[in-house]
């Protein structure tokens, strides 16, 4: 998210950028599955200065997903 939030045409974009800090994992549009431990998250370098917003939930095997848990922030470098 940009400092201040998106404009409409960057949320529009490519990148979907957020106009306002999320409040859980619905809100968030980007999803990435993994059954690491670990997951390095890489971000282009025009992001920078940019808050990022993480948010997780487990996924069984089936596919049942739980809840979603807190919402993490970190500035880009």
């Amino acid at each position: 998210m940009p400092r201040g939030g998106a404009t409409l045409e960057q949320s529009a974009s490519e990148k979907h950028y957020l106009m306002k800090a999320p409040a859980d994992g619905k809100g968030m549009r980007h999803f990435r599955f993994t059954r690491r431990r670990k997951e390095k998250l890489l971000f282009d370098t025009e992001d920078g200065g940019m808050t990022a917003y993480v948010c997780c939930r487990y996924e069984n095997q089936k596919g049942d997903v739980g809840q979603w848990g807190p919402v993490a922030s970190a500035l880009i470098p």
